[in-house]
């Protein structure tokens, strides 16, 4: 499962399960108030100029913006909801392409399909996340997480008609005049320029900085959007204490041993009302993952080391942030990480030749 950005960054080790220590934490979390959850299809994507300071998040106000991953949201009691939402945000990564075992570049320009590998590491993921209800699915538009979405709700009991957001802003970086070429070649163009290969732009290629700015807008619109919805659930229904997300919660995170401690914890943890599945790209994804760390300062659990969050995941892997923001208030988002680069859905999956 070689992704040709793993010859630029070293590839974090994967979490272990601890299922038995898992079955405690969910079992706790299980007592806490979970709200029940609803599948709404996503509104149209609004397009947001992240460079623009002037259209930049004005958290104070909801308004259109976009993003990705596994996200929930609403707090447990009612006045508190009114003015907190947490989100559970869980990006996954798109399969195996045949580029990829061939160490070719592919960006935004190479359109390839998954190679046989690489379909099955999908449905592999579709089988670990069959009974989590989505409320929300975000994907690239580019054909290799098309179908790694596909491939996971076409496993699920509960999400298999659920409607996909297509979104170019979780389109993988754009690589200009070396896609479709071979990483040497890039590595060339690199050293000739005296630069590291990650942070080298080759002419008509995308910055990292423009693809962080990609990722901001589109996880601005996805907080704004997960508010907007909450007050529209407020608006119809007070409602009571639910579990819809036990079993989700269940399938999801064997945690291993890259949780966070304070998952452990009785208290604190909130009501989980919306669920959002996202699929995309790997350094799209370590782009976003700098804006956590750097940006929002995200928390990260003991075991975790920061080279791990920044490095590359495999194929269809998996991670969960817990996103808290208040509503009125002029405050960043802030982000735990609870894990990182979860991959146990392949283990005992062997490459196809």
């Amino acid at each position: 499962m070689f992704s040709w950005e793993d010859a630029l960054c070293p590839v974090s080790p994967a979490n272990s399960s601890d299922l038995d220590h898992c079955s405690r934490i969910v079992s706790k979390l299980a007592r806490s108030r979970l709200r029940r959850c609803s599948s709404t299809a996503c509104s149209s994507t609004v397009r947001t100029s992240a460079t623009d300071p002037s259209r930049r998040m004005n958290w104070t106000k909801p308004a259109p913006l976009q993003m990705c991953g596994i996200s929930t949201c609403e707090d447990a009691s009612w006045a508190e909801r009114e003015r907190r939402v947490h989100n559970l945000l869980s990006p996954s990564f798109c399969g195996e392409t045949r580029f990829n075992k061939e160490k070719i570049i592919q960006g935004q320009g190479v359109d390839v399909p998954l190679s046989e590998t690489g379909f099955r590491q999908a449905a592999a993921a579709g089988i670990f996340l069959n009974n989590v209800k989505f409320t929300h699915a975000f994907s690239s538009d580019l054909m290799r997480t098309k179908q790694t979405m596909h491939g996971i709700l076409e496993k699920s009991k509960v999400c298999k008609d659920m409607t996909v957001k297509y979104d170019s802003r979780l389109r993988e970086r754009k690589y200009g005049v070396v896609e479709g070429k071979a990483l040497s070649e890039m590595r060339a163009m690199a050293k000739a320029a005296r630069e590291e290969c990650p942070v080298f732009t080759p002419p008509g290629g995308e910055t990292l900085d423009q693809v962080k700015m990609r990722g901001i807008d589109f996880f601005e619109f996805l907080c704004q959007l997960i508010l907007k919805e909450a007050d529209q659930k407020e608006q119809f229904s007070q409602g009571s204490p639910g579990n819809c997300l036990e079993t989700s919660l269940a399938e999801i995170f064997p945690l291993g041993k890259n949780r966070s401690s304070e998952v452990n914890s009785d208290s604190g943890v909130p009501g989980l009302a919306a669920s959002v599945l996202v699929v995309s790209h790997g350094a799209y994804m370590r782009s976003l993952f700098d804006y956590f760390l750097t940006d929002l300062k995200c928390s990260l659990p003991a075991t975790l080391r920061r080279s791990e969050v920044m490095s590359v995941t495999p194929n269809t892997g998996m991670s969960l942030f817990i996103i808290n923001f208040e509503e009125g208030r002029e405050v960043k988002p802030t982000v735990q990480c609870i894990c990182m680069n979860l991959q146990d859905h392949l283990n005992g999956l062997t490459e196809t030749r």
